[in-house]
């Protein structure tokens, strides 16, 4: 719990937006705020990622949220990969449920968006039913791509299916043409953005991914 950061400057967009999806508890703060106050909405709510109207404990896990949205955005845009730490990059809502609720709308899509700002993408649609079997999947990814990101995944994909690309060379099969291997150091890291939690949670999965919550 030592560990902060000092904000200088909070006017930049793209940072208000990662306050903003990292208040998990905005309607705690709303409400205490309209008590203050009748006027105030959830527009017009201060974009801080502290509030003096939460308790220690609530600030500090927005705080956490905030710092792992940084965290996540510098690795994607850091070229080098260590290997030991091969990681994907597991975009969720922040909502606990069983796996089989669908959540959306909380800005998942709009953090990838921010990454192509500066990086080159390959674009797979999550909702293909039939991703697991596509062995042509990554037609079109070369050296030069940056990040892979797979939009909407559905929620019956087993992301273990991935590990391989992940952590190991990049196998690339186009459709008439000659499959091609991409060594690891050049490949290009993976993000997934989805409405559903994984499948499941075992070490396997936790030392290859890295989660963010919206």
């Amino acid at each position: 719990k030592d560990y902060n950061i000092q904000f200088k400057n909070e006017s930049c967009k793209m940072f208000q937006y990662l306050v903003a999806t990292s208040k998990i508890y905005w309607k705690e703060e709303l409400a205490a705020l309209k008590q203050i106050d009748s006027i105030y909405t959830q527009k017009s709510m201060p974009l801080h990622i502290n509030s003096e109207l939460l308790t220690d404990d609530q600030n500090y896990e927005q705080s956490q949220s905030l710092r792992n949205k940084m965290f996540l955005m510098g690795y994607l845009c850091c070229s080098y990969k260590d290997a030991a730490k091969p990681w994907g990059v597991y975009l969720m809502d922040n909502k606990i449920s069983d796996g089989t609720e669908s959540n959306g709308g909380s800005g998942k899509s709009l953090f990838i968006r921010f990454a192509e700002i500066l990086l080159n993408k390959y674009f797979i649609n999550g909702k293909n039913k039939k991703l697991s079997e596509d062995s042509h999947k990554y037609d079109g990814v070369t050296e030069n791509t940056d990040i892979i990101v797979i939009d909407d995944l559905e929620k019956k994909f087993d992301i273990e299916l991935l590990h391989n690309d992940v952590t190991s060379d990049l196998q690339v099969n186009p459709k008439g043409k000659q499959p091609y291997t991409i060594k690891r150091a050049d490949s290009p890291k993976i993000i997934i953005a989805t409405n559903y939690v994984p499948l499941k949670t075992d070490a396997s999965i936790k030392r290859r991914w890295r989660f963010g919550t919206f």
